[in-house]
């Protein structure tokens, strides 16, 4: 009950609707894929992650010759709405992953310049997509700051800066899901759902990186 008290009072205190006709270019860095996306929040949370899956994936990026840099550019997650993502041009272009078989998490890339894009879960309910900040200008810098490194235990020396503001946490912190599902039950309970830009991307039949 404390933490679900607790992620109340942060999403009423960071996220403040103080833009509402603010639109941001969403893109692939060869710019095959571009989306438009609303950022209406002054502040939206922002996650960098260690856990042995996110460093998976983001080497098996690295494997299939993605230009991004992950030792001085590791893609930080902001949580979008799907209603808030619109396509431009691209969607073709777009693979949809697995780490392993039985996983409920789809990861996606653009298979043009095989840049990670982000991961949602295979639920057609839930209502965000965790779009990575290296797709945006200046690295998202409109969705404000990172709120957590997550598995920090895990992460590289060095990786994290000295003077972060940001929660450095061991696993996942029970503010981080306090915030995420009070997102989740929001964002259902005002239909931001619809429209889905999932469903213009064939999910059918996902590349799974360990079958």
């Amino acid at each position: 009950a404390g933490s679900a008290v607790w992620a109340f009072f942060w999403l009423r205190s960071h996220l403040k609707y103080t833009h509402p006709d603010r639109k941001v270019e969403f893109s692939c860095r060869c710019g095959k894929i571009k989306a438009e996306v609303k950022c209406p929040y002054a502040d939206s949370p922002k996650a960098e992650c260690y856990c042995d899956d996110c460093t998976e994936f983001f080497q098996w990026m690295k494997e299939k010759k993605c230009p991004i840099d992950f030792k001085k550019e590791l893609p930080v997650g902001i949580q979008i709405y799907k209603s808030d993502f619109k396509f431009i041009k691209g969607a073709d272009q777009i693979q949809c992953t697995k780490l392993k078989p039985g996983s409920h998490l789809h990861r996606f890339y653009s298979k043009c310049c095989n840049c990670p894009l982000w991961l949602s879960p295979n639920l057609s309910a839930y209502p965000m997509l965790i779009t990575y900040n290296t797709n945006f200008p200046e690295n998202g810098a409109d969705f404000g700051q990172v709120w957590w490194h997550l598995n920090s235990e895990k992460a590289p020396k060095g990786s994290i800066p000295p003077n972060t503001t940001a929660v450095k946490a061991k696993g996942l912190p029970a503010g981080f899901f306090g915030v995420t599902i009070g997102r989740a039950l929001t964002g259902i309970a005002c239909g931001k759902t619809q429209p889905n830009p999932l469903e213009e991307i064939d999910l059918t039949n996902p590349e799974i990186k360990n079958p």
